[in-house]
């Protein structure tokens, strides 16, 4: 039950919001959930990232929440995710994916307005 909690928590829905936008390089919908200098410096390092993405096909990405640390406010979230993607090889059947790609962030939002905003966003 406190997996589906987390999960579901509106600070961790803003932040898979944001962490797919930089995996899909959308700055449109990155930008609905960060400020535009934090979006164009993340999505300036897309190069890099297309690198580890390179010659396979994204069949299905989800997170793991190894951490949420709220303030006692409620008003500044600090999380560390781990983002796993199931890769097949380009022209490989399959549904599940031949491999995965796992990528750690670290991302503190704030709540501002009556929505989180990711502040930064860090990727190993």
């Amino acid at each position: 039950l406190n997996y589906v909690k987390v999960h579901t928590s509106a600070d961790v829905v803003a932040y898979k919001r944001f962490a797919k936008a930089v995996l899909n390089a959308d700055s449109h919908v990155a930008r609905q959930v960060a400020d535009s200098e934090l979006v164009e410096a993340v999505i300036e390092k897309d190069d890099r990232r297309q690198e580890l993405y390179n010659g396979v096909r994204i069949l299905l990405t989800y997170y793991k929440v190894l951490s949420q640390n709220l303030t006692p406010d409620g008003n500044s979230s600090i999380l560390v995710v781990e983002q796993i993607s199931r890769v097949d090889s380009a022209g490989q059947p399959g549904f599940w994916g031949e491999r995965e790609i796992r990528k750690r962030h670290t991302a503190k939002l704030e709540y501002e307005n009556y929505r989180w905003r990711v502040t930064h966003f860090d990727e190993q």
